[in-house]
């Protein structure tokens, strides 16, 4: 959850340090959509990691309520 948390920050806040744009420009990249590029690719894996498993453990929950109430097959009592 933390790296959904920085990569908000990155994504949409501004440039985090100033530093880094006199950098970037020496290697013809802007800064702000450098960083937004890192935080979108920090953001998209982290959350389908996050909702495959949740998907799993939603998954496995269903089955383990499906086989317990089940239907049960009725009984037949014969007479000798």
């Amino acid at each position: 959850m933390l790296t959904g948390w920085l990569a908000a920050v990155l994504t949409f806040g501004g440039l985090v340090y100033p530093l880094y744009s006199t950098r970037a420009a020496l290697l013809g990249i802007n800064a702000a959509h450098d960083a937004q590029l890192a935080g979108t690719l920090m953001w998209v894996p982290s959350t389908l990691v996050y909702f495959g498993a949740f998907a799993g453990l939603f998954t496995r929950w269903f089955r383990e309520l499906d086989a317990r109430y089940a239907p049960t097959p009725p009984v037949v009592v014969r007479e000798p």
